[in-house]
């Protein structure tokens, strides 16, 4: 009996819409693009939308930028991250005390002979 191949990465597939380009890298591209022509349009000074209209596409084109094997919109936001994430936890107490429930052990002939009312750490209890 043959052993069959096991997939390595099945939730980790993405669609190719054209060559290598995924979905999302096509999504990233057509907003800067969008974006820089909806700069290049507005009724600015030239010398002030020119840059804009350039500068814009350019990170709609970093997605086809791997850096150390990641795709570069991943490592940014991993890097804009850690700015937010701490990396030290600091303990803070916070009020009250702690609970630690004491065992109660009944003893047949004293509560039988004995009807009465016990108080353990705040709590009555009564007897019978």
């Amino acid at each position: 009996m043959e052993n069959h191949p096991i997939p390595q990465d099945i939730t980790g597939f993405q669609f190719k819409l054209i060559g290598n380009m995924t979905i999302k890298q096509f999504a990233y591209l057509a907003a800067g693009v969008i974006l820089a022509w909806i700069s290049y349009v507005l009724p600015v000074f030239i010398l002030i939308k020119l840059p804009f209209a350039f500068c814009l596409p350019a990170p709609g084109s970093f997605c086809f930028l791997p850096f150390e094997g990641r795709p570069l919109d991943v490592m940014i936001t991993n890097f804009l991250r850690q700015f937010f994430n701490p990396t030290q936890y600091v303990y803070q107490k916070i009020g009250g005390q702690l609970y630690i429930p004491v065992p109660v052990t009944h003893q047949a002939s004293q509560a039988a002979s004995h009807p009465t009312q016990a108080s353990l750490s705040g709590i009555s209890l009564r007897l019978s």
